[in-house]
């Protein structure tokens, strides 16, 4: 083999290498920027409407949702451009894209079963007030519970017993048990008609 082929051929793979390289690395630099750039936004749009607000409204509990959904995006972005380098350098395997589908499906398995519960409530909730079934002030009965009615919520309705005690029900229990109306409360938008 004559010298001037091997090298053509020695150069015409490294240039082949080095164009990858480069086609990789200005992958990762723009899936990195547009990751910072996209997860910044979503926490901001969801600042915006207040999730964090309303998810501690909701549960009573304080979670940093927009924090958190941000991250996610971000990190989403930063391995999907991981991949598309690989791709680039001709590194990924099927090994590797089953790993990764598999990761995916158990994030997206994981969030839905810890927010099956509270979706459930939220709906109920929803349907509780827009029906005006159970209302602050109501005192009623649901199987061994018995009290007033301190406030009903989108997840939750809050029970003073006799003793005292404030029990929280999820609403959606509300919805799937029997639910005895002892004293309806008097509903303060009606005004008497004189």
């Amino acid at each position: 083999m004559p010298a001037g082929g091997v090298i053509g051929t020695l150069v015409s793979l490294i240039s082949g290498a080095v164009s990858n390289i480069v086609a990789a690395a200005i992958i990762l630099f723009i899936g990195f920027i547009a990751g910072r750039l996209l997860g910044r936004l979503a926490e901001r749009v969801l600042d915006e409407i207040q999730l964090s607000k309303a998810i501690y409204h909701a549960t009573k509990t304080s979670i940093p949702a927009a924090e958190v959904i941000g991250y996610l995006v971000t990190f989403f972005i930063y391995f999907l451009a991981i991949i598309m380098a690989l791709d680039t350098l001709k590194i990924q395997t099927l090994l590797f894209n089953l790993l990764s589908v598999a990761l995916i499906a158990l994030i997206t398995a994981s969030i839905a079963l810890s927010l099956k519960d509270f979706v459930s409530n939220v709906f109920a909730g929803a349907y509780i007030h827009q029906r005006g079934l159970v209302r602050k002030g109501d005192t009623i009965r649901i199987g061994s519970l018995e009290g007033t009615v301190i406030s009903v919520d989108m997840a939750d309705t809050r029970i003073e017993t006799k003793e005292g005690d404030t029990i929280f029900v999820p609403n959606s229990l509300i919805m799937q048990k029997t639910v005895l109306i002892r004293k309806r409360a008097k509903r303060a938008d009606r005004q008497p008609t004189s």
